[in-house]
């Protein structure tokens, strides 16, 4: 062999490596949107919402599929819709999804479509994680025709309630922090229905109040205040929002 082919041979072998090395993993994502273009939110109204999971960077026609889906606390599994395949588990121990017929893995594939319901007040932060199966530890893939078996990562969709269009009801409410934990600034928000006296506090653990952030007549719908703590010590405070004979607490976590 000449230098010049051993050349194109070395040079051939290194393109190789390096596209094996550069080359991205097949993923499976949660989507918030039916374009498949929103993976991080800034506002999920409450009530019941459909979340796309999606395949992507698959070589081959899928045959296959087991993952793992954690939900965030105020988020509940609702029902799966137009799922064709066949679907095996649970969200708690890992789901496994079949396909009569494989599938299309060369472009990105919506695997299945999950209703979920969502109640801000259970969270004002959240994330949907696409996680490991757990018999597995990976997310794990057979795709066609010779039933290869595929390692693939699982993304994290995440989104915040940061805006809120429509507020209302009887009587007051204090809503999550956000972002909580949080360091060293977070919002707090609150709704009012009338115009009344409101009082909102944060006190440590011991019950010592270290912070009034509102002590004031205040009109009627809904009112942020940011809170820094940048002179606290990493901890648990609590906050608290009193009107008239109505008191609410919520937990807010401070790490430095």
């Amino acid at each position: 062999m000449t230098r010049y082919a051993c050349g194109l041979v070395f040079v051939a072998a290194v393109s190789l490596l390096v596209s094996s090395v550069v080359a991205s993993p097949p993923t499976v994502t949660v989507y918030f949107d039916e374009a498949l273009t929103m993976q991080s939110v800034d506002r999920l109204s409450p009530g019941e919402h459909t979340l796309y999971i999606v395949a992507e960077g698959f070589d081959e026609r899928l045959r296959s599929i087991e993952y793992k889906i954690d939900y965030p606390a105020g988020m509940t599994w609702v029902a799966d819709v137009d799922v064709p395949q066949v679907k095996i588990g649970t969200t708690g121990e890992g789901i496994t999804q079949a396909w009569g017929e494989p599938i299309d893995g060369n472009s990105r594939v919506v695997v299945a479509k999950v209703v979920v319901r969502w109640d801000r007040q259970g969270g004002s932060n959240f994330e949907v994680a696409v996680k490991p199966h757990p018999e597995f530890g990976y997310v794990r893939a057979v795709v066609g025709p010779d039933y290869r078996i595929v390692e693939a990562e699982g993304q994290t969709s995440f989104g915040s309630v940061i805006g809120r269009t429509a507020l209302g009801g009887s009587e007051p409410t204090l809503y999550e922090a956000s972002p909580n934990p949080f360091n060293p600034v977070t919002q707090i928000t609150y709704w009012v229905p009338k115009r009344a006296h409101v009082r909102l506090t944060v006190y440590d653990v011991s019950g010592r109040v270290v912070a009034t952030l509102a002590d004031e007549v205040r009109k009627s719908g809904e009112h942020t205040v940011d809170w820094l703590a940048d002179d606290l010590p990493s901890g648990v405070y609590f906050c608290r929002l009193e009107v008239e004979d109505f008191s609410a607490n919520r937990k807010l976590i401070l790490l430095k």
